[in-house]
Formats: structure tokens, sequence, C-alpha cells
């Protein structure tokens, strides 16, 4: 099984798990705060909180979320790639450039990261407010 996705523009290549990982994430953390807080008086967005956006605004901003971090990962690969491949020399702008879009995979691992942990933290929310319940 190829644990890869070519981009067929500049054959960068993406790590599919991660792909799969960063979705999987996202759907277990909206289910655990489902879990922990129905009437998401208890979520932690602030953005979800000071518009008070409901459930449809927290799965829409999650849509909005998603899709903007993997373009963002999608053309951070590629340029990256192409810049590592470049025999010409590296200027001060596309130095720059270069570090920007390091922050764009930055960007992709850490949402990952942060949505395991919102989903380890609301579970154990659950289980808190649940178990003393019983």
């Amino acid at each position: 099984m190829n644990l890869f996705v070519i981009f067929q523009k500049n054959k960068s290549m993406v790590p599919f798990a991660s792909l799969i990982l960063f979705l999987i994430f996202v759907c277990v953390d909206i289910w655990t705060t489902y879990l922990a807080s129905p009437d998401l008086k208890l979520e932690g967005n602030l953005v979800i909180q000071y518009f008070n956006l409901g459930w449809r605004g927290l799965i829409l901003y999650n849509i909005v979320i998603f899709a903007i971090i993997i373009i963002l990962f999608y053309f951070s690969v590629q340029y990256i790639s192409n810049y590592l491949k470049s025999k010409q020399s590296k200027t001060i702008l596309k130095t720059i450039i270069f570090c920007f879009f390091c922050f764009g995979i930055i960007c992709f691992y850490s949402t990952i990261v942060g949505a395991c942990l919102a989903s380890i933290s609301n579970y154990f929310v659950y289980l808190n407010l649940y178990s003393k319940a019983a």
C-alpha cells in the first residue's frame, strides 16, 4: 500500500496517513465535544463561544479550518520541495518564503496534535461529569 499521495504538478509527496489522521482527529474532537458538552457550554473554542455559533457553526468552522490547513499544507509541501530541489542561488526573499511555508507544515501537524489533545480532554470531562451522576 502506498502511504503517499503524489500531487502530479510537481511530484511533491504528502503523507497520506497524515491527512487521514487529521480528518479522524477532527471528527473525534467534534464527537467528544458532543459527549462532554451537548449544549456547548463547556466548549473551549473562543470563536464558538464569542459568536454563540452552536453545533452547525462548530461543524462549519471545523470544515473551514480543515480546508484552510489542507490547502496551506499542500502549497507548503509543494514550495519546500521545489526550494530544496532548486539549483539556483537562494535569495533572502526565497528563504523568508521558505520559512513561511515551513510554518505551514508546523500548523498542519500542530493542528493534528491539538485535535488529539482536545479529544482526550473532552473524553476526560465526559468521564468526570457522567461517572459522578451514576
